[in-house]
């Protein structure tokens, strides 16, 4: 899995499936670190665009962990790229109905906005900004997930900045930092820093769809 992940960052997205996939096969089938790999793989293939394959890859991991929640949230997200929106709504409801994860909130906000009801996607943002505190309150440092929250739900770009700056101390050259400061600039227009900082966030030459997205 560490294989995986360094493959990833830079650049070698069929090797970092490959790697995963090897961590899967080491697993016993249904145990917790086992789904978190094949989780894992699945998101792999997601982001890399096979969606056919994610798909079996989640519905593998339910046939091994029944109800897992993730894999919900992952069958959702491959319906709603493949704009099965209702279908994806319902699947996604079922993972919130096993866990108060707050990323499938944030999920579901963004479901909400695909379907055209914006004000249900508004209405979600101060929840999830609740989740985040009680995560903060218990120790975690949520700093760079609160900015994204601002910038993508509620389009308060200096908010993110804000944030994003807290987070960034000490940790400079993190890739997801970069990135972060990238698309917000680029959301303020401030075209010259996202420039900058999206360069940093790519410097190992990741082929991380978003951050391609934010350099183009």
């Amino acid at each position: 899995a560490r294989i995986s992940y360094l493959r990833e960052i830079h650049g070698e997205y069929k090797g970092a499936i490959e790697a995963m996939d090897m961590a899967v096969t080491a697993g016993m089938p249904g145990y917790e670190q086992t789904a978190w790999c094949r989780l894992t793989l699945g998101k792999l293939h997601e982001n890399y665009g096979d969606l056919e394959q994610a798909k079996m890859q989640y519905q593998i991991l339910l046939s091994e962990r029944p109800e897992y929640p993730f894999a919900y949230a992952g069958l959702s997200r491959v319906e709603m790229k493949n704009g099965n929106l209702n279908k994806s709504m319902e699947l996604l409801d079922k993972a919130i109905s096993l866990i108060p994860e707050v990323g499938f909130y944030m999920q579901k906000a963004e479901l909400h906005a695909a379907m055209g009801d914006q004000d249900k996607a508004n209405a979600l943002y101060p929840e999830i900004l609740a989740m985040m505190k009680e995560d903060s309150d218990a120790g975690h440092n949520m700093d760079l997930e609160v900015g994204l929250v601002h910038l993508d739900l509620g389009n308060k770009a200096d908010k993110a900045l804000e944030y994003i700056e807290k987070a960034a101390k000490g940790r400079e050259a993190n890739i997801e930092i970069n990135a972060a400061y990238a698309a917000t600039y680029l959301e303020m227009g401030d075209l010259a820093n996202a420039e900058a900082h999206i360069n940093k966030a790519m410097a190992t030459n990741t082929r991380n769809t978003e951050y391609l997205g934010v350099a183009g």
